[in-house]
């Protein structure tokens, strides 16, 4: 994207956001940032980025892998929100709002409506 273009719609109010894994590899098999979260977050913060949602597809769910972003992001000084999705492992409610803005309580939501209401049900159960 063209930086006049990007810092057009800034100026409109739009906010920037990026995603990474907190493993060696994103779903998608694009390098991440396990190891690199202080300068991942330098990168992403020297950007401008708003928002970052770090995902667990290649790791396995710790609450202290999504700390070290967490420390990563507030050595930035600068206000980005940070998603966990950690898909409920590890009772993420329990540590999330310590650890991050925003956390998935379940997995992916599945284009069924058993997808819907079994996360429906796995939401009842953390109440």
């Amino acid at each position: 994207m063209d930086v006049e273009a990007f810092q057009l719609l800034v100026c409109r109010g739009m906010f920037l956001g990026t995603y990474t894994d907190q493993g060696p590899k994103t779903c998608g098999k694009c390098v991440a940032s396990e190891d690199h979260e202080m300068q991942d977050m330098a990168t992403f913060a020297s950007w401008g980025v708003d928002y970052v949602k770090v995902d667990s597809c290649n790791r396995d769910v710790e609450p202290e892998h999504w700390a070290k972003f967490r420390d990563a992001i507030n050595a930035t000084g600068r206000p980005i929100v940070f998603s966990i999705i950690a898909q409920g492992q590890k009772d993420s409610w329990t540590w999330g709002n310590v650890t991050g803005n925003l956390w998935r309580s379940t997995g992916d939501i599945m284009n069924s409506f058993g997808g819907f209401t079994s996360n429906l049900d796995r939401q009842i159960q953390t109440c």
